[in-house]
């Protein structure tokens, strides 16, 4: 929903986003034309990083979820809610290789219920800084911060502590 907001914005660059593609090519096909369609370019995550970075690059806007448990690779377990869980770590490298600012966006439902509003921060320092771990579990509290506010609105079904460290029970049995 944030990255088709963007799209939609004529005063702000070009937007980007990542996307997990979909097993089903027709909804796959669906996904992608519904996102863009409104200027902006979806990105597979599987296997266009460096169409990413060369969009950062040029200065449009990236729009990347890190707090969606994609697995093992490519990620670090960090605190969130006191849980290790599993975090990408790419919002830290990307930005340090694009040399681009990191600012959350949220989404939050109207009081009347009748629409949503776009919320953009201002970057966050000192970010990213030499060390992704620390930056990815700076970025989980941020993120916590946020949830705090609107525990309900939050997007769990996205089952946020899917992957455990080793050793450590699935939380959803």
């Amino acid at each position: 929903m944030a990255f088709s907001a963007l799209s939609a914005c004529n005063h702000w660059p070009n937007s980007v986003g990542l996307y997990q593609k979909m097993k089903n090519p027709l909804f796959n096909q669906k996904m992608v034309q519904w996102r863009d369609r409104f200027g902006g370019k979806s990105i597979e995550r599987q296997s266009r990083l460096r169409d990413l970075l060369r969009e950062l690059k040029r200065g449009n806007v990236a729009i990347i979820a890190p707090d969606i448990d994609l697995g093992p690779q490519n990620s670090i377990f960090a605190p969130f809610f006191g849980i290790q869980t599993s975090t990408v770590d790419s919002v830290s490298r990307l930005a340090k290789l694009a040399n681009a600012e990191v600012n959350l966006m949220t989404t939050t439902l109207n009081k009347d219920r009748k629409g949503y509003t776009c919320h953009i921060s201002k970057p966050l320092p000192n970010f990213p800084s030499d060390d992704p771990k620390e930056d990815t579990v700076r970025l989980n509290q941020y993120i916590e911060g946020l949830v705090r506010e609107r525990p309900t609105e939050y997007y769990w079904v996205h089952k946020r502590f899917k992957h455990r460290p080793a050793g450590e029970p699935s939380l959803y049995d």
